[in-house]
């Protein structure tokens, strides 16, 4: 129970504006942030002294942007299995570290035509049900299935299309294989691959027709008739 304004433990990490948090999902007392100048720091919550390690990514690859602020770690998540850590970077740059060595292991962009479309801090997920590391992504009115495996030449990706205004989060089911996906259309859709299988012609023209807008700007609404 904790009193307004009350805090059980302070972390300070000397000279650093913190900008992302992410606890381990193999070790409730570990904890991973992230700062503003794109270094990510790993703490021991049980432990008195500062943090145990900090990870820095390439200056290569922080640097690609000519933004000051551009590597800045606006996300991070582990993934299911607890093998990795995954940051995003304000630059859309995905680096994907080994958890349990914070061995630095790929660099995946997100493709350059989606980068205008992303907002400053996104709610992704990853997933690795299958061996294969993907994250899900908002992009715009999209979501984005990307990749992020080292052994792909090329970085397999979907784009799952159904919102009609941006969308602001998604995060991946596990149980049941699906990505679920909010937006500024108040709406909620939910992804499974079945929605992969080919529609029937009449069903894919009744989609088409609630998709339709058949009010111009200048037509009312029509109230009811009278006699």
């Amino acid at each position: 129970f904790f009193r307004t304004g009350d805090s059980s433990q302070n972390l300070r990490w000397s000279n650093e504006q913190v900008s992302s948090v992410r606890w381990s999902l193999e070790n409730g007392n570990i904890l991973t942030t992230g700062c503003v100048r794109g270094n990510i720091a790993v703490w021991d919550v049980r432990s008195s002294r500062s943090h145990l390690t900090t990870l820095t990514p390439s200056s290569r690859f922080s640097h690609r942007n000519k933004d000051c602020n551009a590597g800045c770690i606006t996300g991070l998540r582990f993934s299911k299995d607890g093998l990795y850590l995954v940051s995003l970077s304000l630059n859309h740059t995905f680096t994907v570290w080994r958890a349990h060595t914070m061995e630095m292991i790929n660099h995946v962009w997100l493709p350059q035509e989606h980068t205008t479309k992303i907002a400053p801090s996104i709610r992704f997920d990853i997933c690795s049900d299958d061996g294969v590391l993907r994250t899900c992504t908002p992009v715009g009115d999209e979501v984005l299935i990307l990749t992020l495996d080292k052994k792909n030449g090329k970085n397999f990706r979907v784009l799952l299309v159904g919102h009609f205004h941006r969308v602001n989060a998604c995060i991946y089911r596990q149980k049941y294989n699906q990505v679920i996906s909010s937006g500024n259309d108040r709406m909620i859709h939910i992804w499974s691959p079945d929605m992969d299988e080919q529609l029937p012609d009449q069903q894919l023209e009744k989609i088409s027709r609630l998709q339709e807008d058949h009010w111009s700007d200048e037509e009312e609404t029509p109230g009811p008739s009278h006699a």
